[in-house]
């Protein structure tokens, strides 16, 4: 962890660049994560939406070209969209001006992602083993990737994919993965990931208040569904939802089943984008340190 105590971390995989359009997303998820949240969450990517596009304008965060990774020279609609920034030359400072610190993560080392070679090492700590153990366990790992007896992950998607050529440096496994493996096996123990100081900082547990003590789990909905409860505030919902992978709303309410959505994130997603035709949520200045515009009405 840094020496500095930020309110919020951004998780960033290092050497990774990150596209210009995830973020505010990303920034506005690392500061409200809960589901309790939403509300939050939405009035700071309004804000965030606005803010990030006003530092480029004024300098003060760098975005560059995807090929090459030259500076961006005309930053603009769809162009700005499209560019990208390196996290920890470009993105930091922005953060720590404003209470948020950036965290590096190295490629596939958890908490929900690891490379074969981590993983196996995260067993051989969990288990006691010896040097020689853990290499045996990790030929074990790579011979049941190839032979597509271990579901293995694409490090840049994080869905499963088959690879006869495993890498154990490169392509990735979840605890859950190894652990229906070694279940397969009838192996004695399982593997127990037990939550870092990064991942407890990074998901502090939902606060247990009245307000949301006894509050019923939303259950996802179909696509028509969703459609048909939505449709009426948010002109646009069909055509957004065609476009979901690639304008962010997949990854803000996708339920994770096929066909399937979360009503409420779908919506807190719409307002976000000034799509709700009614009032939308109300901008609470204390959710983001940056500037917040205040709508008066003359009477």
């Amino acid at each position: 962890m840094s020496e500095k105590k930020f309110l919020h971390w951004l998780p960033v995989e290092e050497s990774k660049t990150v596209r210009f359009s995830e973020l505010a997303h990303m920034i506005a998820k690392a500061m409200h994560p809960g589901d309790h949240e939403l509300s939050a969450y939405a009035s700071a990517r309004e804000n965030l939406d606005r803010d990030l596009e006003q530092a480029v304008r004024d300098d003060v965060l760098t975005v560059r070209n995807a090929s090459g990774l030259g500076r961006h020279t005309f930053p603009y609609g769809a162009a700005l969209q499209r560019a990208v920034v390196i996290p920890s030359l470009d993105l930091e400072p922005f953060l720590n001006a404003r209470g948020i610190g950036l965290l590096l993560m190295p490629h596939g080392s958890g908490p929900k992602y690891w490379t074969l070679e981590n993983a196996a090492l995260a067993l051989q700590s969990q288990e006691g083993w010896h040097g020689g153990t853990r290499a045996e366990f990790l030929d074990q790992l790579e011979g049941a990737a190839q032979r597509d007896e271990l579901t293995v992950r694409d490090p840049r998607t994080c869905l499963p994919v088959k690879s006869p050529r495993a890498r154990t440096f490169w392509e990735l496994v979840t605890p859950a993965d190894v652990n229906a493996w070694l279940e397969n096996l009838a192996a004695p123990y399982r593997w127990n990931v037990v939550a870092s100081e990064v991942e407890q900082e990074l998901n502090p547990p939902e606060p247990i208040g009245p307000s949301n003590a006894k509050k019923p789990q939303e259950r996802p909905m179909k696509k028509v569904a969703l459609v048909a409860a939505l449709q009426h505030e948010w002109a646009s919902i069909e055509a957004d939802l065609s476009d979901a992978s690639r304008n962010g709303l997949k990854e803000a309410a996708h339920a994770g089943k096929h066909g399937e959505w979360f009503q409420s994130k779908a919506r807190a997603w719409a307002v976000s984008r000034n799509k709700i035709r009614q009032a939308a949520l109300p901008i609470h200045p204390a959710t983001w340190p940056g500037g917040v515009t205040r709508n008066r009405l003359s009477g």
